[in-house]
């Protein structure tokens, strides 16, 4: 579910559509996906535990990883960083609904530089932790 939110604000910021586009993915990017591109994964926990009753939110822990071929530009690895920027500016400490999907609070926790070793792209991880009211 917190996919359609971190779909929604994503492709709503203009900075991050002008270095990514609309490509971003759950878990894997389609094989013919030509990057830059970004993908996330997801692990949820219950945010509250009721008496006889389903939990009303959930804690969720989100990885994007955010790609870009070094060969497109010279400056692929500040693009990966103007990517991060512009993913921070949209999603730290939002509190909103988007997607259809409430958020009452998000967190940056952590960022990695990294390079695939199967397609040599340069990537950013990037970490951040939510609390999502369900549906």
């Amino acid at each position: 579910m917190i996919g359609k939110y971190i779909y929604s604000r994503l492709t709503a910021n203009a900075t991050f559509t002008a270095l990514v586009g609309t490509k971003v993915y759950p878990i894997a990017a389609p094989q013919e996906t030509a990057p830059p591109f970004a993908v996330y994964s997801v692990s949820i926990t219950p945010a509250t535990f009721h008496k006889g009753g389903a939990a009303t939110k959930d804690n969720y822990s989100v990885t994007l990883r955010i790609f870009y071929p070094p060969g497109q530009t010279t400056d692929a690895y500040d693009k990966v960083n103007d990517c991060d920027e512009a993913i921070r500016d949209v999603l730290d400490e939002s509190n909103t609904t988007a997607g259809g999907i409430t958020v009452e609070g998000s967190a940056y926790t952590s960022s990695t530089d990294g390079m695939d070793e199967t397609t040599n792209f340069f990537y950013r991880e990037v970490n951040y932790n939510f609390r999502m009211v369900r549906p």
